[in-house]
C-alpha cells in the first residue's frame, strides 16, 4: 500500500464543494490509468481563495480543478493561461509547476463532448438559448460558437457588456442579449441553464416559452434528485433534458489528461459514482 503522503496531491475547489463527485471520478480514472494520486475537496470564499491556492500549492498540490464561484478568479491568478481559458476568461483547471500556476479551462471540451457523443446532439445550425453569463458559460461559449448555431441567446439578471463580449467573440451577427423579463417570439433547439440555480439556496424564476417541440434541455449544474432547472423544463413541455453530470465527467477527463498525459475512458463512469 502506497503511503498517502508520498502520492500527487489534486483537489477540487469551490462553494459549495461537499456535493462534489469530482474526488470519486479522479479516483476512478486514476484506477484504469494505474496512477497513484490524492483528490480532496477544499472549500474556500472570495476573501481567503488566493490564500488557499497558496496553501494547497506550498503543501505540494500538483493539479486544482476550480469550480464556482471561482473560476474568474483563477483566470487571474494563473500565470499563464491556454487558448481556451482565454478565449473564456475563466479557468477550472491549474496546474502547479515550477512556482508557476497554469490556468486551463476545459469545460467547453467537455460539454461538446458530452452533448455530441454521447448524446447525439448536433449545434450546427441549430437555435440556443443559455441561461446566464458567468464563468460557466464563458466556458462553454466558445467552442459553441465554433459549432456554427444559428442563433445564441443569452438570458442574465444583470446587465452584460455586450461591446465587449461581441469583440471577446467577434459573433454579434449569432448572439442576442436578453433579461429574464425580456419579451420573447423565439422557439429554441437547444435550452442551456448557466445559472447557479439551487445552490447556495439560489432560487431562479425561469421564464415561459422558450422551448420547441424537440428541444433539448441540458443543465449545467448536477443533482441526486431532480435540479430546478430540469423540473422548469419537464413543466414546460421538454421531452429530451440532462442534467450536467456527463460534462463533469468529460470536462474531468480533459482536466486528468492535462495532468497525467493520457485521457480515460469514461464510458460506464456515471454509474459507478
Amino acid at each position: 500500500m502506497i503511503d498517502r503522503e508520498i502520492k500527487k496531491k489534486f483537489a477540487v475547489i469551490g462553494n459549495p464543494i461537499k456535493h462534489s463527485k469530482s474526488p470519486k471520478i479522479h479516483e476512478i480514472f486514476a484506477k484504469e490509468k494505474d496512477i497513484s494520486l490524492y483528490y480532496s475537496k477544499i472549500l474556500a470564499n472570495h476573501s481567503n481563495f488566493h490564500t488557499a491556492i497558496k496553501d494547497f500549492s506550498n503543501q505540494g498540490g500538483v493539479g486544482l480543478n476550480v469550480t464556482l464561484p471561482f473560476k474568474q478568479l483563477a483566470y487571474d491568478l494563473s500565470d499563464t493561461v491556454s487558448e481556451s481559458a482565454i478565449k473564456a476568461r475563466a479557468v477550472n483547471t491549474l496546474t502547479f509547476k515550477n512556482n508557476r500556476i497554469y490556468g486551463d479551462n476545459t469545460d467547453g471540451s467537455g460539454f461538446i463532448y458530452d452533448i455530441e457523443k454521447n448524446y447525439n446532439q448536433s449545434i450546427f445550425s441549430k437555435t440556443i438559448l443559455i441561461f446566464g453569463y458567468g464563468g460557466a458559460t464563458r466556458g462553454i461559449l466558445g467552442p459553441i460558437i465554433d459549432k456554427k448555431p444559428s442563433l445564441i441567446t443569452i438570458i442574465n439578471r444583470s446587465e452584460i457588456d455586450k461591446d465587449n463580449l461581441y469583440k471577446q467573440y467577434n459573433c454579434s451577427d449569432i448572439i442576442n442579449i436578453n433579461s429574464f423579463d425580456s419579451s420573447n417570439n423565439t422557439k429554441y433547439d437547444l435550452v442551456i441553464n448557466a445559472t447557479s440555480a439551487g445552490k447556495n439556496n439560489g432560487f431562479i424564476n425561469f421564464p415561459n416559452g422558450y422551448i420547441n417541440n424537440d428541444c433539448f434541455c441540458y443543465d449545467l449544474s448536477y443533482s441526486d434528485g431532480e435540479t430546478e432547472f430540469i423540473i422548469w423544463a419537464r413543466k414546460q413541455g421538454a421531452k429530451k433534458m440532462t442534467q450536467g453530470l456527463g460534462m463533469l465527467i468529460e470536462q474531468a477527463a480533459d482536466s486528468f489528461n492535462i495532468w497525467h498525459g493520457t485521457r480515460p475512458n469514461t464510458k460506464n463512469i456515471k454509474e459507478k459514482i
